[in-house]
């Protein structure tokens, strides 16, 4: 399984713009002197070996958020928040209407991102316009990283459509049952 440079990028950026180039350039020398594949430049478009990525992913929670796996979920919304806003895949979402975007558009959404950012696995969605569920499944690698950055994405990607951010219920766990399963509910 491979990480795409597109879920690498952004981790790089946000480092650099809160802590520094310095602060990255010896956090990424560090990952280079135990991981080789760092000591190359990696752009949007590289395919990260799903090892490699997990442990650039979990070096970074360590180093910069002191092991917040919480963090995992700031970081999907992050990555919503500028796909939809600026980066390439807005042109998704520009001229979606709320409604006939989560009872129609959102399954091919999760879908298509989920696929931009991995080599494997699938996600989908399904809406009646008040609870959308959320499936991550057929992953080769159990983590929390795909499945809190996945669903930190969504919540985004909802509150962006309409406006209010949707509360979420865990139904099932990537890392506990092989599959993730979030509810996600609007306020009426």
């Amino acid at each position: 399984m491979f990480v795409k440079g597109s879920a690498f990028v952004p981790i790089r950026e946000y480092v650099k713009s809160h802590f520094g180039e310095e602060k990255w350039r010896e956090f990424i020398t560090r990952i280079a002197d135990k991981d080789t594949f760092f000591q190359n430049e990696l752009l949007v478009s590289s395919r990260i070996p799903v090892e490699s990525f997990l442990y650039f992913v979990d070096e970074y929670i360590k180093t910069f958020f002191n092991g917040r796996e919480d963090i995992f979920w700031q970081m999907g919304r992050g990555a919503a928040e500028w796909a939809l806003n600026e980066g390439p895949y807005r042109v998704l979402f520009e001229g979606k209407k709320a409604g006939d975007f989560l009872q129609k558009g959102l399954n091919t959404i999760v879908g298509v991102m989920f696929n931009l950012y991995y080599s494997e696995g699938k996600a989908e969605a399904s809406s009646d316009g008040k609870v959308t569920v959320v499936k991550i499944y057929d992953l080769p690698v159990k983590h929390d990283y795909f499945e809190y950055t996945t669903m930190g994405f969504m919540e985004y990607t909802i509150e962006f459509m309409v406006g209010q951010r949707p509360e979420h219920k865990v139904i099932r766990s990537l890392t506990r049952d092989g599959i993730a399963e979030y509810k996600f509910y609007l306020n009426e």
